[in-house]
């Protein structure tokens, strides 16, 4: 029981700071939204995502690893299709300068969203779970 609400808490720390750092993640601001997002967001971790790494399994043995992120993106895509408030989105990313570095104005897929929102979720996850452990 312990686990599931440190669970809970967990998962709904990471998708709120998500929401706050990456434009790619929207959700309607609404607290019952972030709050079933999150239970959302545990139990698919806890029972969907393992037998999506078991079906990738082959796959994932000959890419040595590499193949990994998409069980990340599958369960982020079954979370926004369970969850109505909550979403990804393509968007705009409006370039950085400094001291002559330029990274140009782009595009960003809705596709590559869900990459980049994996990713944002899964650093700030793994930095929560870094800084609680016991």
């Amino acid at each position: 029981m312990k686990g599931l609400i440190r669970g809970f808490f967990l998962s709904g720390l990471v998708l709120y700071l998500s929401v706050l750092i990456y434009p790619g993640i929207i959700y309607d601001g609404r607290l019952e939204t972030l709050i079933i997002a999150a239970i959302a967001l545990m139990l698919l971790n806890r029972i969907v995502k393992p037998l999506i790494k078991l079906f990738l399994l082959p796959i994932n043995l000959i890419t040595l690893g590499l193949f990994r992120w998409v069980a990340h993106v599958l369960t982020l895509f079954l979370l926004t299709r369970i969850v109505s408030g909550f979403g990804i989105v393509g968007f705009v990313f409006p370039g950085w300068e400094s001291n002559g570095f330029v990274i140009p104005v782009f595009e960003v897929s809705t596709l590559m969203s869900y990459v980049l929102g994996s990713i944002t979720i899964g650093v700030i996850a793994s930095s929560i779970s870094w800084v609680l452990e016991d």
